[in-house]
């Protein structure tokens, strides 16, 4: 875990002359993991006295969802863990007239809905309609909401809901077309200027994020979000971990109403700008099509009690990107390529009021996508991109149960799981003679031509297979001034992943410009012409390899992750959190929010392992194995100010202390290095073998690195034995107490 602290101070204000000015008497605490809202407020009589032991019922305009509450001695009421969408909230008490509101809530909204009861005989019932104030008083947490019609309305570059992010200050959202090579995700989103992966991003109050690489596991169509919200600063403790901010997207659900949509969107050349907003005179017709269509349906199977939504999309995309050498020899090779792209979403979900204190719901969703692209590094030729296949799926179960007047309980359990697959292009993938130069073979570079890259792509093949299991629970207790929440989550993790790199080698060669000093000048004589004059035809792949080696590197051992040794317990870990949190409404214009949160992860890092000899310089004569983490306090305090009586300016400062989540990757690639011998893949450079010329160009040149395969697979691995016999991990049996060299090494060239 990374850990971080954080003090916020942030300022907002809004002009409310043109809105519905609502009077801020209580508050509602709602946790930005958990993807509801609250309701709540005052009533009083004409004359401004509160009133006692009204009855409030609150009730879904869509699905006929209800839930009551009652006055207290203060003439307040409180309704929590409610899901976004439209209310009627009602009012009666003997005496007087009915009073009626109807409001529409967000996701993580705090909504302070005040009524005004009149005598009966005056007026039988009052029906007032309006909207939260756009500023919320109480809240402590800094961010914002994007609903349906924004999603709906807005213009999206190819339909990704994601990008309306944006709106809110202080994050950026990074887009690709790319899924697979970091994450299973297009859009990446930043907040605050902080890696992308910091971002938690969860799905009706579970999490979707990538504990191997970073990201997100899954995408969803824009078609199966109802809303979502983006918190920025002073999180609230139920968020997770997190050191930068959190999305929480909410999904569409049936009602009393069938209904139903479909669409289809088509965008070509036409209507989209060329590369660097110019024509390129090699390609001034450069082709592009994206091809959208799906649907969306849902209603009721059973009246106010049981509900159906369902929604597909198709996307097939014909994009390019272009590639440029700036070279005067291989820009021959210069062009705009083609970069399919095929996905598929799909979304089910049941809702269900189980009993008028328990409403549950389930849902299933699945992310397909395959593309041919090249590597988010470096854009290549074509023979040195990479095919990309994603499958990811989430189930989801919830259920809310409001146990009494005071206490509710919310609990989500999901499954998460997502294979991945990265592959060099094939031959039969990469038809083009003159792109696909090299395709299928080692990855070769030029060195003074840094952006010309052909051949295996030196990190694939990858392939990987992850899972999770989450079960979050969350307990709110109102009562007076206070609204404690207490809650936790267990996730389990697991993963299996093979990356091949440099297979079967990464090789430089010297360019021609490199040769052209007098000394090297007999070299520069014997390159064909296609490698001097640069109006001759693009040089073939032999050609190229006519150039001078300047180095190369091979991976060799084991390509799993984690390697061998301990595989199964180094590919699992169990994270438990728990938090406790109390916003306390110390006035009606201040209120304070307090916590604290604990974390723990089983295997966070290489505790079977102990560090290797060559080390010590670095950490010391201690060479034992890291031990577990288990001092992961995250206390935080905010408070939110309401200034002057406008209710206009709200003062909003925190600040706490922030763990971030960890990437599994590098501890999985941490094993080689510090594990028994071949216990993962290592790179081994060529100089180990005697072939490095990274001083200046010899006679020795790329196609003579291929004459002799088998001396150099001897070398290297006779080198490497030394390596491992030398620099081992220092580990011995547990039951001979002999050193532990661990599996041998399975290395090839």
């Amino acid at each position: 875990m990374k850990r971080c602290m954080r003090l916020d101070l942030v300022g907002r204000w809004s002009d409310l002359s043109s809105s519905v000015a609502l009077v801020l008497s209580t508050s509602v605490c709602v946790a930005a993991q958990v993807p509801v809202a609250g309701i709540g407020g005052s009533v009083t009589d004409a004359s401004g006295a509160v009133v006692v032991d009204a009855a409030i019922t609150i009730r879904r305009t869509d699905t006929g969802l209800l839930r009551t509450a009652t006055t207290d001695a203060r003439g307040t009421y409180i309704v929590e863990n409610v899901p976004p969408a439209t209310y009627q909230i009602e009012a009666l008490h003997p005496g007087f007239a009915r009073a009626v509101r109807e409001v529409t809530l967000r996701v993580g909204e705090h909504a302070t809905v005040n009524l005004e009861l009149t005598v009966e005989e005056l007026q039988e019932r009052v029906d007032v309609r309006t909207q939260p104030t756009s500023i919320s008083r109480n809240n402590v947490e800094v961010g914002g909401t994007v609903g349906r019609l924004q999603i709906e309305q807005l213009p999206l570059n190819g339909r990704s809901f994601l990008q309306l992010a944006q709106l809110q200050p202080g994050v950026d959202v990074v887009s690709t077309t790319n899924p697979g090579e970091i994450g299973n995700n297009y859009q990446r989103l930043v907040v605050s200027g902080a890696y992308y992966s910091q971002t938690r991003i969860t799905v009706d109050g579970s999490t979707t994020g990538d504990r191997f690489v970073g990201g997100t596991t899954q995408n969803f169509s824009q078609e199966s979000v109802q809303e979502f919200q983006v918190a920025t600063f002073s999180l609230d403790t139920a968020t997770g971990l997190t050191g930068a901010g959190a999305v929480n997207i909410v999904t569409r659900s049936g009602s009393n109403q069938l209904r139903g949509s479909a669409f289809t969107y088509y965008r070509d050349h036409h209507l989209a700008a060329y590369p660097g907003l110019s024509r390129d005179p090699a390609n001034p017709d450069p082709a592009f099509a994206r091809r959208q269509t799906g649907g969306s349906a849902g209603g009721p199977l059973k009246r106010d009690r049981l509900f159906w939504f369902t929604n597909y999309e198709h996307n097939d995309q014909d994009a390019v990107f272009n590639v440029t050498n700036n070279h005067p020899i291989f820009s021959k090779f210069d062009g705009v390529f083609p970069n399919p792209l095929k996905g598929d979403l799909f979304n089910a979900r049941l809702d269900s009021r189980v009993h008028e204190t328990h409403q549950a719901f389930l849902r299933f969703s699945l992310d397909d996508n395959r593309t041919t692209a090249p590597a988010v590094v470096q854009v290549g030729l074509p023979s040195n991109w990479q095919s990309i296949h994603n499958r990811a799926y989430q189930m989801q179960g919830g259920i809310t149960s409001t146990l009494s007047r005071h206490l509710v309980n919310d609990v989500r359990i999901a499954f998460n799981t997502l294979v991945g697959q990265i592959d060099p292009v094939s031959p039969s993938e990469c038809v083009d003679p003159v792109p696909c130069t090299g395709v299928g073979g080692p990855n070769l570079l030029v060195f003074d031509a840094p952006r010309f890259s052909i051949g295996n792509q030196s990190n694939s093949p990858f392939g990987r297979r992850q899972g999770t299991v989450q079960i979050v629970d969350n307990v709110t207790w109102q009562g007076g001034l206070h609204r404690l929440r207490i809650g936790g989550e267990w996730e389990h993790s697991d993963w299996n992943a093979s990356i091949d790199f440099n297979e079967p080698a990464r090789i430089t060669l010297w360019g021609p410009s490199n040769l052209q000093t007098p000394a090297l000048r007999p070299l520069y004589d014997t390159l064909p012409v296609s490698l001097r004059d640069p109006h001759a035809p693009p040089p073939t792949l032999q050609e190229i390899l006519q150039l001078p080696l300047q180095s190369f590197t091979i991976g060799i051992g084991d390509p799993s992750l984690p390697g061998p040794y301990n595989h199964d317990d180094a590919s699992r870990n169990d994270r438990v959190r728990a938090y406790f949190q109390d916003t306390w409404d110390v006035s009606r214009k201040l209120t304070l929010m307090y916590g604290v949160a604990y974390s723990f992860e089983t295997n966070l890092f290489a505790h079977d392992l102990d560090y290797p000899a060559y080390l010590s310089p670095i950490i010391g004569s201690d060479l034992r194995p890291p031990r577990r983490d288990a001092n992961n306090f995250d206390p935080s305090a905010h408070v939110a100010w309401s200034v002057g009586s406008s209710g206009r300016t709200v003062v909003r400062a925190g600040a706490g202390v922030y763990h971030d989540e960890a990437s599994f990757f590098w501890k999985a690639r941490d094993r080689a290095f510090i594990g028994p011998a071949g216990n993962g893949r290592v790179n081994v450079d060529g100089s180990v073998v005697g072939l490095s010329f990274t001083s200046t160009p010899t006679a020795f040149r790329g196609q003579d690195l291929f004459a002799a395969p088998a001396r150099i697979a001897v070398d290297a691995r006779r080198a490497t034995r030394h390596w491992d016999g030398s620099l081992g991990s220092g580990r011995r049996d547990r039951q001979t107490g002999r050193p532990d060299r661990g599996p041998a090494c399975h290395d090839r060239l």
